[in-house]
């Protein structure tokens, strides 16, 4: 459906080969993405009902129901959440999707407002509910689950001994709350980009590039350099700032390479998803995040239309790289 020859004739192909694509690309893209996530879900759901783990068998089968009635009453929030970065990364690790059922069901019923109990894993004391933010028990030692209750009274976190009661603005910060950080794209009050100093997108490229150590205390400086990028996005590409808006998703804080050299990098499994090191110039920056949405864009029509086979693993030269690479690494 998404690749169909009334797309084709409308410009949608055409457009994405061009290398431009306005936001109407980038939400079927999107869209495709969405539907890839719905269906790692479903299976993660399967998986958790054959768990050896009573509870969380016990907690899949309610979790599914949950889930369903979101989704109809309220389908954006499931939308939302499926295309949230740090979801992609839970949906996407094979061995640990089982741990992603309960964060994202506990997360989609604060976001619809759904009255819920939820049972969620607790990682050394650390409670994760994805485009939100981290919730962190005081006695984390040997706990293995919580229970997330969402309800008139507001929202609390409950382990043998403790109760945690979240602050009513889950925007708000306390000893004991984190919430998710978030980037806003100038004239645009909707239009927010995730920035991931911490979380399942940070750790995930943190294998493949080094995080900047002192991404916490930087948003103040990245929310400006976003805004003067985007000033000149806006004057010079109105259309590339409009795809922009819609595609790009987070924005993983990176340390500059030695000598201060810029560094970038896409996360192709998961849309919208991009490292940078903090850039000098405006006009770097606007120029990188063209260039890593190309990047995202390209790997988002791959699920869609395979460009190349497995072959040999032979390596191949592109003509303005020094370094052989793999034919699909070529074709990015």
């Amino acid at each position: 459906m998404l690749f169909s020859e009334e797309k084709a004739r409308n410009g949608f192909l055409a457009s994405l080969a061009s290398g431009y694509g306005d936001g109407e690309v980038i939400r079927l893209l999107a869209s495709g993405q969405a539907g890839k996530r719905m269906l790692q879900l479903h299976s993660t759901i399967m998986q958790v009902q054959k768990a050896p783990s009573a509870i969380e068998e016990m907690g899949a089968k309610d979790n599914c129901t949950l889930l369903t009635e979101i989704q109809r009453v309220d389908p954006q929030v499931i939308r939302s959440l499926l295309l949230n970065p740090d979801v992609g990364v839970l949906l996407s690790a094979q061995g640990s999707r089982s741990k992603s059922l309960g964060p994202i069901t506990a997360a989609a019923a604060i976001m619809a407002g759904a009255p819920a109990s939820v049972i969620v894993p607790v990682d050394r004391g650390t409670i994760l509910l994805p485009g939100l933010g981290t919730a962190r028990l005081s006695r984390a030692g040997g706990l293995r689950h919580a229970t997330v209750l969402i309800g008139p009274a507001g929202i609390s976190v409950t382990a043998p001994g403790e109760k945690l009661d979240l602050p009513g603005n889950l925007e708000t910060a306390t000893r004991q709350w984190n919430p998710a950080r978030y980037l806003v794209i100038p004239g645009m009050s909707n239009a927010r980009i995730r920035y991931a100093s911490e979380g399942p997108i940070n750790d995930a490229f943190s294998t493949l590039y080094s995080p900047d150590p002192q991404a916490e205390n930087k948003q103040a400086e990245w929310q400006h350099a976003l805004e003067e990028a985007w000033a000149i996005l806006e004057e010079i590409h109105p259309s590339l700032a409009g795809a922009l808006a819609e595609g790009v998703r987070a924005i993983i804080p990176l340390a500059r390479a030695e000598g201060g050299g810029m560094v970038s990098g896409t996360f192709g499994q998961v849309f919208g998803a991009m490292g940078l090191a903090l850039p000098g110039k405006p006009e770097i920056f606007a120029l990188t995040l063209v260039h890593e949405l190309q990047h995202s864009k390209l790997a988002a029509a791959l699920d869609w239309i395979p460009m190349c086979r497995p072959d040999d693993r032979a390596s191949y030269y592109a003509p303005w790289r020094p370094d052989p690479r793999p034919l699909g690494a070529l074709l990015q």
